[in-house]
């Protein structure tokens, strides 16, 4: 989310780099995000429709668990992963 000298939020969603990315924001600028586990899809046209309503914190957590989602397979090869197997 991004606000703009106490406007109204803008919510995007960014993609998932894997590298450090110098980016150019507007001053007076606050940036707030929300980090995802590895492997999660997110149903992005519904949570941005959704969120643009938003106001509170709380409801935004609810959002993202309502419009993302990891597969088994990712779950599981992730916990493999971790393990000393």
């Amino acid at each position: 989310m991004k606000i703009v000298d106490e406007g109204r939020p803008t919510w995007f969603i960014s993609p998932m780099f894997d590298q450090a990315k110098k980016i150019s924001i507007e001053a007076n600028s606050i940036l707030l995000g929300y980090r995802m586990k590895p492997g999660v899809h997110i149903a992005e046209n519904e949570l941005l429709r959704s969120i643009q309503h938003c106001n509170n914190v709380d409801d935004v957590a609810h959002l993202l668990a309502d419009f993302t989602h990891r597969s088994y397979a990712v779950e599981e090869a992730l916990k493999c992963l971790a393990s000393d197997i």
